[in-house]
């Protein structure tokens, strides 16, 4: 004799298989679409990495130049590798007289254009 199992009120306990099916997918277009954006986060991260490194070149570029005495800086450009980046570094005339505008340029590898900074140093009176 085969027991019939009867709950109170006609009300049914667990997931059909229909409805596990449906949880399954929806769970997996979301973790498909978080692992699609794993390569762009991860790009964004080195750039980022890139871009931190490449400050902090320009700064001891431009911290050099800046403690040189006013007399012994010399026009010209001069091109140095640091590490994987390609430095740059361009002394010119300045906005006055007793003045000199200076350019640094950091080139990562691969990247289309180098990030720059700039500073103008006079002559102490």
């Amino acid at each position: 004799m085969m027991h019939q199992w009867h709950h109170p009120g006609g009300s049914h306990h667990g997931l059909s298989l229909v409805e596990v099916m449906i949880a399954v997918v929806i769970l997996l277009i979301g973790v498909i679409g978080t692992v699609g954006q794993l390569p762009a986060g991860l790009r964004l991260l080195i750039e980022s990495g890139d871009s931190l490194q490449q400050l902090t070149i320009m700064e001891s570029e431009l911290e050099r130049v800046e403690s040189t005495p006013f007399a012994d800086l010399q026009l010209g450009t001069v091109s140095r590798d640091v590490g994987a980046f390609h430095v740059t570094r361009t002394i010119g005339p300045g906005p006055t007289a007793r003045s000199l505008l200076v350019i640094v340029r950091v080139q990562a590898p691969g990247q289309r254009r180098p990030r720059q900074m700039a500073t103008v140093v006079a002559a102490s009176w």
